[in-house]
């Protein structure tokens, strides 16, 4: 395949300290490709260009692993770190202010039917377009199907299950068959 641009470092070896294949800077920004140790062909973001080395800030490895705030994509396919107290660790953001319009994380399953495309969800709503008040919702699937909604955490803090009945603050309310265990 024809590429518009081609760069190689012939001096990053298998010893020694690794070498920078490309680098771009802006005035507080920095994009390494291949920085972070020898042969570990990384992509990273770094900030403060000014500093040496510059703070790593991201990196995507080449199995696919994106760190954010930690230079170790091992943890998970997607790590956020913080070293920091009562952080926002993710945030999603949906501008829409219409009503019950909502913003979701999605469970999918390799094998799920396609026509589901996931097999789970957390999803928080915006009730009021005035007033911002939410609500959470969660869905599971039964067999070979679309998830539905299971439960709901309510605006007052009432907690549903199987309705989407709101029981008011502090209270639970439930349908089918429950049963309760007690230690």
């Amino acid at each position: 395949t024809p590429s518009l641009l081609t760069i190689s470092n012939q001096n990053a070896g298998s010893s020694g300290s690794a070498g920078t294949l490309f680098t771009a800077y802006g005035n507080s920004w920095v994009t390494s490709i291949g920085t972070a140790a020898k042969n570990s062909n990384a992509l990273t973001w770094a900030l403060d260009a000014s500093a040496s080395p510059p703070s790593e800030k991201m990196r995507l490895d080449t199995s696919g692993n994106f760190a954010v705030g930690t230079a170790t994509t091992s943890l998970a396919k997607f790590t956020v770190s913080s070293t920091g107290q009562n952080q926002t660790g993710i945030r999603l953001n949906n501008a829409s202010g219409a009503v019950d319009n909502y913003i979701a994380i999605d469970f999918g399953i390799e094998n799920q039917p396609a026509s589901a495309g996931y097999s789970a969800y957390i999803r928080g709503y915006n009730r009021g377009a005035a007033d911002y008040t939410s609500y959470l919702t969660f869905g599971t699937t039964a067999v070979a199907s679309s998830p539905t909604e299971k439960a709901r955490i309510s605006s007052a803090g009432g907690f549903s299950v199987g309705t989407t009945a709101d029981p008011g603050a502090g209270a639970i309310y439930a349908t089918g068959n429950i049963t309760a265990y007690y230690s």
